[in-house]
């Protein structure tokens, strides 16, 4: 989970100050393709883990990915219009996605509170 909820929130804070990436992420996750490209085969992967581990219970990875990605994406697309704020913006789509999936709300807490791996070096 941990794993995830970095993952969202990175996805999310790389194209919160870069709009034009993040209508590209939209435009290439809705292309006949777009299981090779854009988020998909990375949220797939993450969901996967998540249940593989058993911390969670994911019966159907590919459905809870098309569920995920899909609330994902239209968050993004609101981000862009204006409709959704972008304060804490990483924080509260990475909750959202955790919460589709059934984890906790203390744990939701936790995870989207823990700091973000560094990668500016």
């Amino acid at each position: 989970l941990e794993a995830l909820s970095s993952a969202i929130r990175l996805f999310i804070g790389i194209i919160i100050p870069k709009p034009e990436w993040a209508r590209f992420i939209v435009r290439v996750s809705m292309v006949p393709s777009y299981k090779k490209v854009g988020l998909f085969p990375r949220l797939f992967r993450d969901i996967r883990k998540v249940g593989e581990t058993g911390r969670l219970r994911v019966t159907d990875s590919g459905t809870a990915t098309y569920a995920v990605g899909g609330a994902i994406l239209f968050m993004v697309v609101a981000l862009l219009e204006g409709d959704l704020l972008m304060d804490d913006a990483q924080e509260r789509i990475a909750s959202m996605a955790l919460r589709m999936l059934g984890t906790p709300e203390d744990e939701i807490a936790i995870l989207v509170a823990k700091p973000l791996p560094d990668f500016s070096s």
